[in-house]
């Protein structure tokens, strides 16, 4: 999973030496399926949270092209996840929230979310180096679920886990690794969390630690 967001016509900000944080509402002028009509994803996932576009195939996604309110200036935002579904219309009214932060020899971590007409969350993917780091939406929990897989190699050792959330004065829900399921009225998606659990030697820039969750309306 996958999500980007750049001003059209600007070039990107240099991640490599700062956190990329946007915050703006605007309204919706024109939407799509795929892959952004303007560029958006980096090859590499450079400054965009999740994959990179190499990895992106053009048929689980969407996009919208928005008019910041403040100084007029137009916006591409990609949404790419499994199942991933349109609910936001041309002149929709929306507030987004952005951020990337390029881990270097560390967990990238960033998020998207975007709240529309009014109505609360429509769309949500975030990254981190585990479930504390995963940005989720207001009012739920999140934990660490069962371990699923565990692997050994000549640097060190890494487990794979479920994820467990929901609202918090709730029974939280288990979401199986790479599940999609509804909790809440929203379709949630548990992108992928491994987490290193020991390392070896003369491996000293190894390290085993990201987490991926996709909510949609």
């Amino acid at each position: 999973m996958a999500a980007c967001l750049q001003q059209i016509g600007q070039d990107p900000p240099d991640e490599f030496f700062e956190e990329i944080n946007y915050a703006f509402s605007g309204v919706v002028l024109r939407v799509g399926t795929g892959l952004p009509e303007e560029p958006c994803y980096s090859d590499f996932g450079d400054g965009n949270v999740g994959s990179g576009a190499q990895e992106l195939t053009s048929g689980q996604g969407f996009w919208l092209r928005v008019r910041n309110d403040d100084d007029a200036s137009e916006w591409i935002v990609g949404i790419w996840a499994p199942d991933a579904t349109l609910s936001i219309q041309d002149g929709a009214t929306l507030t987004l929230d952005y951020n990337f932060g390029f881990g270097g020899f560390g967990p990238n971590h960033g998020h998207l979310s975007i709240n529309s007409d009014g109505k609360g969350l429509s769309a949500l993917i975030s990254e981190g180096a585990d479930e504390t780091q995963l940005t989720i939406p207001e009012g739920w929990s999140i934990e660490r679920g069962d371990t699923i897989c565990s692997f050994t190699d000549s640097c060190g050792s890494w487990k794979g886990y479920n994820l467990a959330l929901g609202q918090s004065d709730e029974t939280l829900t288990d979401l199986a690794y790479g599940a999609t399921t509804l909790i809440n009225g929203l379709s949630v998606t548990h992108g992928g969390f491994e987490h290193d659990t020991g390392q070896g030697r003369g491996c000293a820039d190894w390290f085993v630690a990201h987490a991926q969750l996709a909510v949609l309306r």
